[in-house]
């Protein structure tokens, strides 16, 4: 997932909004979420678009393989 990369340096606390066009990012995004600690705060009202608030004490997955924590 792009939004891995994309977290560096995003203070804890901050909520992003993902928007995909993957039709498995229902699934996805929490999955990865639940994978990393990061908080997943379900859609965001508008259609492909979920809301993710970033965690200080995340963990960190394989960038080849993000479904796994390392």
């Amino acid at each position: 997932m792009l939004v891995h990369r994309r977290l560096r340096g995003v203070a804890p606390g901050t909520l992003i909004a993902i928007i995909t066009t993957d039709p498995a990012a229902p699934i996805d995004i929490p999955a990865w979420c639940h994978l990393t600690g990061h908080r997943y705060r379900g859609p965001a009202g508008t259609p492909r678009c979920y809301l993710v608030e970033v965690v200080a004490a995340s963990r960190r997955v394989d960038p080849a393989n993000p479904w796994r924590a390392t």
